[in-house]
């Protein structure tokens, strides 16, 4: 379950009918549900950071699939998720599941070295990395206006990255990592579309993730000091709850209206991260986040008028 962090994604919609101007009660009601589950998902990564330093991140990710398994998936899955596996594309499906469990890994692993405001914003790296990866695997057109914005969301990642510089760590390039394995999880999503229902990938998606992390976790389980068990249960059941937020958001809103909206994620982390932490961006960070914000809107976009 990624994150992992607003990059859930929804099923794909026809543009069929619906115009820019459209403020139908779905429409609102879904940019609502996704404004309101980055401000939840911005307070989840607000908990994880304050317990990062005494629990490990694998751990506090495998209470964040066993949340979402154990509540969400009955609700999303109908029929029961273990009769839903009968999948065409059962390789494909586990990569995906792989990609998302690794980038919300390395996103989580990040807050232990860098503030949350930068880790959030180069997480939304990953549509500059789908737009590379498509245009590999999938043969998709890239436009020079496409080239320019992924060009520019780069450079907005290395400014608050800051590679050779003495503020640089390896905690900087998690993230980064973390985008590249989302935006990989996103273009099976699109390899696969039209074969496989959505409930289907969310199942694998969270199975594998499960499956992955239990894995992990016996090899590095420290028992919780009394005080950091509410923090995890917070933590499974916000995260959970902004999941199906979104979901239902995509069922009730075209994927393109809702996108950018996304981003409100990021004013949600740099004011929490204020609040709680006293971190302030700096310049060069503000800078980097703009580029970065800018460069996947525009993509959103552009993808926006592509029929």
């Amino acid at each position: 379950m990624a994150k992992d962090h607003a990059k859930t994604t929804g099923p794909t919609f026809s543009l069929r009918g619906w115009q820019a101007g459209d403020c139908s009660t779905k429409n609102l009601a879904g940019i609502a549900l996704v404004v309101a589950a980055s401000f939840i998902f911005a307070a989840s990564d607000i908990a994880t950071k304050i317990i990062i330093s005494q629990v490990p991140s694998f751990e506090i990710i495998w209470f964040r699939y066993l949340a979402y398994s154990v509540i969400a998936l009955p609700l999303l899955t109908r029929p029961p998720a273990l009769s839903l596996l009968s999948s065409r594309n059962k390789p494909l499906q586990i990569l995906r599941g792989l990609g998302a469990f690794g980038s919300g890994a390395f996103f989580v692993t990040s807050l232990k070295f860098i503030p949350i405001t930068d880790a959030t914003a180069i997480s939304f790296t990953a549509p500059l990395f789908v737009a590379v990866l498509s245009a590999v695997f999938l043969a998709e057109t890239i436009t020079p206006s496409y080239v320019l914005a992924t060009i520019c969301g780069f450079a907005g990642a290395l400014l608050i990255v800051k590679p050779g510089s003495t503020d640089f760590t390896i905690g900087s390039t998690l993230p980064l990592f973390g985008s590249l394995c989302w935006a990989g999880a996103l273009v099976l999503v699109r390899q696969m579309s039209g074969t496989e229902p959505m409930r289907l990938t969310v199942t694998y998606t969270a199975l594998i993730g499960l499956t992955s992390a239990s894995l992990i976790v016996p090899f590095v389980w420290i028992d919780p000091d009394p005080v950091v068990w509410p923090y995890l249960v917070g933590i499974g059941l916000a995260t959970t709850t902004a999941h199906m937020m979104t979901v239902l958001a995509y069922s009730y809103a075209p994927a393109v209206l809702l996108a950018p909206f996304s981003y409100t994620q990021l004013i949600g982390a740099t004011c929490m991260s204020y609040a709680v932490f006293n971190d302030i961006p700096t310049f060069t960070t503000v800078v980097g986040i703009l580029l970065i914000a800018a460069s996947g809107l525009s993509l959103a976009l552009r993808n926006r008028h592509t029929p």
